[in-house]
């Protein structure tokens, strides 16, 4: 590595992260007076990656006072999971209240790492005691599921008003035309071709709130909370061909110096994805990281070779590091699906990773995170496919 690589800065300016953790007061500098810490992940499927989140997490909890966690998962799905940790619903464990997580990529949130903390999360709230309102909370941040969440708002109004979940049925029957998941709507719902069941989701939106009043002052707090989780619902409902929002962005765009963003990446390993959209998980060996790549750069700062495999860099203190990684550099990024064979193009993009976080942990080398459910062709990781591979 010549003198003056970009390499040289992440060695002398990268702390250790023990387990993609780093220390306390490390970690507690870095978030400082933040309302808002967003925590990343360069794939869907690693195991460091969520239990260095939920270990982040836990302690934003415990010594911060953080009072929520949200995830890239669907509203309804979500929902279920806070219920059980405040200690409400149905579920009597942490796998049952994980079960609304069964469509593909059920793996996502059906995982020994995300029962290990809803686990957690239900005894936290427990110790801490209190209204089970102003205990932490679980949710979603996805808000496409468009007919659950329908099935949500009319069995919430079922419940209290059984008219009004006969309004609730009629004017959702409007997008029975469509898919069972909802992309023909999308589709029909474009720019220029007309809103088709806007009306109709937007009066059911608009009749709940204005009868807001009533249906929360009947049994008090868990009311409240009902008819919170139902108006979001209906929200969705209304919002479902609005399309997809960076969130990272937009928080910060909003707060500024009130959020904290941190990202992950990895050089290699296995990591659980399909093979393709609605396939079964399989255990999957992730290519090392490109030439040029963001990748191979923490790669080159040759932390792996002192035993350290695990760095974070925080930009703010450490400017030649920003600025080698403000250039706009290869960038990976692996979602539930990953395609080996054309990774150049599936899965990588190029990105100012100073500009877009406050700090990124990397993990030289990573494993894949486990199912709850696994199968065969998850039990048995592939083999490592054969170079070369096409771009």
């Amino acid at each position: 590595m010549p003198a003056g690589h970009p390499a040289h800065a992440l060695r002398s300016e990268a702390v250790p992260a023990r387990d993609g953790v780093p220390d306390d007061a490390v970690l507690f500098d870095l978030v400082g007076d933040a309302q808002f810490v967003l925590i990343g992940e360069a794939s869907h499927g690693t195991h460091e990656f969520y239990a260095a989140r939920a270990a982040i997490t836990r302690r934003l909890i415990e010594e911060l006072g953080f009072c929520a966690v949200a995830v890239e998962a669907d509203w309804p799905d979500a929902y279920r999971v806070n219920r059980y940790v405040r200690g409400q619903g149905g579920d009597s464990t942490a796998e049952e209240a994980l079960r609304g997580f069964g469509r593909f990529p059920s793996w996502m949130w059906r995982n020994t790492e995300v029962l290990d903390f809803v686990a957690w999360l239900r005894g936290y709230n427990e110790r801490v005691g209190g209204e089970p309102h102003a205990r932490v909370g679980f949710y979603g941040l996805d808000l496409y599921s468009l007919y659950r969440s329908a099935e949500e708002v009319i069995e919430y109004l079922a419940g209290v008003d059984p008219a009004a979940a006969e309004r609730a049925r009629q004017r959702y029957g409007c997008f029975d035309r469509y898919g069972a998941e909802g992309q023909e709507y999308g589709l029909a719902a474009v720019p220029g071709t007309g809103e088709p069941c806007e009306q109709e989701a937007l009066e059911q939106l608009v009749e709940l709130q204005r009868r807001a009043v009533e249906f929360a002052g009947r049994d008090g707090l868990a009311a409240e909370d009902d008819l919170f989780y139902a108006e979001r619902n209906a929200r969705t409902v209304q919002g479902a061909e609005r399309g997809e929002l960076n969130v990272g962005q937009l928080v910060r765009e909003r707060y500024g110096e009130a959020c904290r963003l941190i990202g992950f990446t990895t050089y290699g390993g296995t990591v659980t994805a399909a093979s393709d959209w609605g396939g079964p998980a399989r255990r999957r060996v992730v290519r090392p990281g490109l030439p040029g790549s963001v990748e191979a750069l923490f790669h080159d700062a040759g932390f792996h070779e002192t035993g350290q495999v695990a760095s974070m860099l925080r930009f703010d203190v450490a400017p030649d590091s920003a600025r080698a990684l403000r250039s706009a550099l290869l960038h990976r990024a692996i979602g539930v699906v990953y395609r080996p064979r054309t990774e150049r193009q599936s899965h990588y993009l190029r990105a100012r990773v100073a500009d877009q976080y406050d700090a990124v942990i990397h993990v030289e080398s990573t494993t894949a995170v486990e199912p709850l459910e696994t199968n065969a062709l998850w039990e048995q990781a592939e083999a490592p496919e054969t170079f070369p591979y096409a771009v």
